[in-house]
């Protein structure tokens, strides 16, 4: 019986263990994705496109990196929603297509902060 019960409390402490460090690193790409976003809108609205294509390269390079990892973690639909946001305003940065370019960043702010809330530190997360 104690012998039960301290395995069920190891378990446990394993699981909160990983789902608060699955929401920590969530939460670490999530706003530095936020701030990369916003620092290309504003440098677009500035008129530096070459400035805010090198920040949505640097956001599409973040985010590959930290994607493999998180595919342990998070939907895989959430992810690939991200990535094709990411090639999509870069796309239309290249094209000149400045109105599609807001669009897709502004879907794309959705979708990290999509991300953000589905992965939440919940108890249903844990089970």
């Amino acid at each position: 019986m104690k012998r039960s019960l301290i395995t069920m409390l190891v378990v446990l402490a394993l699981a909160l263990g990983i789902c608060v460090s699955g929401m920590l690193l969530i939460r670490h790409v999530a706003l530095e994705m936020e701030e990369m976003r916003v620092n290309a809108v504003k440098l677009l609205e500035a008129g530096k496109t070459d400035e805010a294509a090198e920040q949505i390269t640097q956001m599409a390079d973040m985010w590959a990196w930290h994607e493999p990892l998180l595919e342990t973690i998070s939907p895989h639909e959430t992810l690939h929603a991200v990535t094709e946001l990411i090639t999509e305003a870069d796309a239309n940065l290249t094209v000149g297509d400045i109105d599609d370019l807001h669009r897709s960043m502004m879907l794309l702010e959705l979708a990290i902060e999509h991300l953000f809330i589905e992965e939440q530190f919940m108890i249903s997360n844990i089970f």
